[in-house]
């Protein structure tokens, strides 16, 4: 059975992308491009892994922050890794804190995604 993954990210093509990558890789992809859908996918469906962008429609990385806890409270066994633009060791630990899977500051190879994503 595939693994179920939920892709959250604000930039479209960003997430045309990375869905079409995954799911070539066999993965079941729901995508969400704002709080408010993540959330509500979240709550809806169980997934393996998330992998959300910190900044979505406020650009702030509040955001990703909310899904992180969002997830841990809802479907605590539910893997999180995050996949950002900002280069901030302070949001970064903040990050790591969450007790979350994975940290990847953009740009990043698919194959560090997918390679983790496999060990995981």
């Amino acid at each position: 059975m595939p693994k179920k993954l939920l892709l959250i990210e604000g930039d479209k093509n960003v997430l045309a992308c990375s869905r079409m990558l995954f799911k070539h890789y066999g993965f079941e992809v729901d995508s969400a491009e704002t709080l408010e859908a993540s959330r509500r996918l979240i709550s809806q469906n169980k997934y393996h892994i998330v992998v959300a962008e910190l900044c979505l429609e406020n650009k702030s990385e509040n955001d990703g922050f909310e899904i992180i806890e969002h997830t841990k409270k809802t479907s605590p066994g539910t893997k999180v890794i995050i996949v950002t633009y900002l280069c901030d060791s302070a949001i970064k630990r903040k990050a790591l804190e969450y007790d979350i899977h994975g940290y990847f500051e953009k740009p990043v190879s698919f194959d560090n995604i997918l390679k983790l994503i496999e060990n995981i």
